[in-house]
């Protein structure tokens, strides 16, 4: 006897003694019947199943994020537009972008290319069903979520530098990885903050780092890596002069600090943990505030960020809210710098606001979801 989805009439399914890729164990009647007949060799029949199999064995399987509805087959009539960054990154894996396009037309799907925010809203409205592929960086993917409505689906394809929120959720830039997304993936309605009209997925910060994007961004020319930041490193830490921040979340009282980050997921560059606790779908934001004000403390920091213990130091102030005030204590240190998922944003004052459930992400058509989202609730 075979099992398989009715819904994917080509798709090859698994017989009963087949062991397949990771999934959930399931038992069923025909299966109970057929180890009693084999008793003696396998008291009962087990089987691992793939997640879009699992409702042919009954409603006691755990749903997972992916979806059995072919968004890409013809009957749903689903359209790609694949909305592209020429300077993101490095441009490494640039060279999938023309496959993802070639695959998409060949298996029949209307595909469009486009490189502006103009053309993207034109292309949206343009397909009854439109699915959007962000090809670049975090503020490329920032900037596609704030384009579009939120009822659109979304698909991040990683080519900038640091891809945060893509390897938060697991997302590959493999053009037949993202494909698979787009049809089977998992809806996830996110929060989406935004900066004084600037949209981010991921953060917004204010302070030492800031000034090294704004250094960075003066001098940037084409793509870039990690090591790029190397000179606005060495820059910020000969001129910068950690003036005062005054903080306020949701018309509270002030907070006084030298840095102040702002969080919709618990990630940043170079896979630093400073607030592992943020969660992308509460409709909140979440503040970390470091009051130190000099290289030193900052060296301290990194310390502690890098063990986990800066959490505790009785300098650093954690709090959430959904509206966060900020700006320099001193009116002569207004050149104060903030950036937004990496990208240079401009200067203080700044006002960052919550856009609760703004994006409607597509999941990675896997089993599981990563270690690092599984605390993300999934839309059914």
């Amino acid at each position: 006897m075979f099992y398989g989805n009715p819904n994917r009439s080509n798709v090859p399914v698994a017989p009963v003694k087949t062991v397949t890729s990771v999934g959930v164990v399931a038992r069923t009647p025909h299966l109970e019947k057929l180890g009693r007949k084999l008793r003696r060799r396998q008291p009962i029949a087990r089987i691992r199943i793939k997640p879009w199999q699992a409702h042919a064995f009954g409603p006691d399987i755990p749903p997972s994020n992916k979806h059995s509805m072919d968004r890409l087959d013809r009957s749903n009539q689903a359209s790609v537009i694949v909305f592209t960054s020429p300077k993101a990154g490095s441009g490494a894996g640039r060279e999938e972008l023309p496959r993802l396009t070639a695959e998409l037309a060949r298996i029949g799907v209307a595909v469009q290319t486009v490189a502006s925010v103009n053309e993207l809203k034109r292309a949206v409205s343009h397909f009854d069903h439109p699915v959007v592929v962000a090809a670049g960086g975090d503020g490329t993917l920032a900037l596609a979520a704030e384009s579009i409505d939120e009822t659109v689906p979304l698909v991040p394809m990683p080519m900038g530098t640091e891809n945060l929120l893509a390897r938060h959720f697991g997302h590959s830039r493999d053009a037949h990885a993202v494909i698979e997304t787009l049809r089977f993936g998992g809806p996830q309605q996110i929060d989406v903050g935004s900066a004084a009209g600037k949209p981010f997925l991921i953060m917004a910060t204010c302070g030492f780092d800031a000034d090294v994007v704004r250094g960075m961004h003066l001098t940037r020319r084409g793509h870039i890596n990690r090591f790029s930041y190397f000179r606005p490193i060495i820059r910020s830490l000969r001129t910068y002069t950690f003036p005062e921040i005054e903080i306020r979340v949701d018309n509270g009282p002030p907070i006084l600090a030298g840095w102040a980050m702002v969080f919709n997921l618990p990630r940043y560059a170079a896979s630093l943990s400073i607030e592992p606790d943020a969660v992308p779908d509460d409709g909140m934001l979440d503040l970390i505030a470091l009051k130190g004000r000099s290289i030193a403390s900052g060296i301290r920091y990194l310390a502690g960020i890098q063990t986990g213990s800066h959490l505790n130091f009785s300098d650093v102030v954690r709090c959430r809210g959904k509206q966060f005030d900020i700006r320099a204590v001193n009116p002569t240190d207004g050149r104060i710098a903030y950036q937004v998922d990496g990208d240079y944003g401009g200067r203080l004052p700044l006002k960052i606001e919550t856009k609760v459930g703004r994006t409607r992400l597509l999941l990675p058509a896997t089993g599981e979801l990563p270690r690092s989202a599984r605390s993300s609730k999934i839309d059914t």
